[in-house]
């Protein structure tokens, strides 16, 4: 029995021999597996090294770009912020100036057709049948004068843009209702100025045939035909009215006309004057008037009298003399110098009993030295 245990125990000892060589044939040594299993666990620890590198890399880039951004923040705001602000303002302005630009363009299209429409209505409606409007002219000139207008007939034409009007047998009555200017035929062309001003206003009236009356009844007043007027300053009144109103007409012209100069203050005898021809240009702030008339062979040669003022640019009235300044010139060939004396509304610094001569006077007028 022990032998049989001991052969059996040789077996199963060479067997598991065998078993082991077996194995050990189909399986690398223990050093071997070892190696290759520090072989991958060293390709993985590099791996896991140089992702990790890697992801460090990109988290510092990650920082440092976040750094940079925090860092330049700051001054980038301070430098785009005003360059912002001036873009946006620049940006509203051109805004502004479009719409402006298109209102304006509206507007000019609107008051070009508007203008041409009441142009057109104008000439082929109203001035066909101007005497119907005669009323409301009589009106419109009664209400810019500040005296009554009465007009005979009126006669229409074209020219250029506005039209012309010729009025027959005007008469503007005085204050107190008693005729005081009467003129045959009146030439009148609008202006367009009456539009800005919303007054009845010309380019040029031109009165022919006019025969007028001129009384100096004291240093301080001038009447014309019955229309009393201050030289001494400026009065509320028709006659105030009147003058403003003749005063800011562009041009006034008289031709061919007769005037009758009487100087009551001195009770001087009348002064008739024939082919009485007198020009008016008033601007904004200057008048200039220009007189030609012809006195009687026994009085001297012809009259020409120059006048050039300016007025205030601030002043309540047109025709307040009394803030006027400028020259006043005159010359009259061949004169009896007693007679010129007696006629002029001022002094001449030599007393003159009789005697003819060439008189040339001129007197600068302000206003601290009215006409008188």
């Amino acid at each position: 029995m022990a032998a049989i245990k001991a052969g059996k125990l040789r077996q199963l000892h060479r067997g598991n021999f065998a078993d082991r060589g077996a194995r050990s044939i189909l399986q690398p040594p223990p050093h071997r597996r070892d190696h290759a299993q520090c072989l991958r666990r060293r390709r993985w620890n590099r791996a896991h090294a140089v992702n990790a590198a890697i992801a460090a890399v990109y988290k510092a880039r990650r920082r440092s770009g976040i750094e940079i951004v925090e860092d330049w923040l700051p001054s980038a705001v301070s430098f785009f912020t005003p360059r912002l602000a001036a873009l946006s303002l620049f940006h509203l302005s051109l805004r502004a100036a479009t719409r402006l630009w298109e209102a304006a363009v509206v507007l000019v299209v609107t008051v070009y057709f508007v203008l041409g429409l009441g142009l057109l209505t104008l000439r082929y409606a109203v001035l066909p049948n101007a005497q119907q409007f005669r009323p409301w002219l009589e009106q419109a000139s009664s209400s810019a004068l500040g005296l009554p207008v009465h007009i005979g007939a009126i006669r229409t034409q074209w020219h250029g843009l506005m039209p012309q009007f010729a009025l027959q047998d005007v008469r503007i009555d005085g204050p107190q209702g008693q005729p005081a200017l009467q003129f045959a035929l009146v030439q009148a062309a609008p202006s367009w100025k009456s539009l800005t001003r919303l007054t009845l206003t010309f380019d040029q009236l031109v009165i022919r045939g006019a025969d007028l009356t001129v009384t100096q009844s004291d240093p301080d007043h001038l009447d014309i035909g019955g229309i009393r007027f201050a030289l001494a300053g400026g009065k509320s009144g028709a006659a105030q009215q009147f003058a403003d109103w003749l005063f800011a007409q562009d041009e006034v012209l008289i031709l061919d006309s007769r005037l009758t100069w009487v100087n009551a203050a001195r009770h001087a005898p009348p002064l008739p004057l024939t082919h009485v021809n007198l020009l008016l240009r008033n601007s904004l702030l200057t008048h200039r008037a220009a007189l030609s008339a012809q006195p009687p062979a026994a009085f001297g040669g012809p009259i020409d009298l120059r006048a050039s003022f300016r007025q205030p640019l601030f002043t309540r009235h047109t025709a307040d003399f009394a803030q006027w300044k400028g020259t006043l010139y005159g010359l009259v060939q061949d004169v009896d110098l007693a007679a010129l004396q007696q006629q002029l509304p001022l002094q001449l610094p030599l007393s003159t009993q009789s005697g003819r001569g060439r008189c040339a006077p001129g007197r600068r007028w302000t206003a601290a030295s009215p006409p008188g």
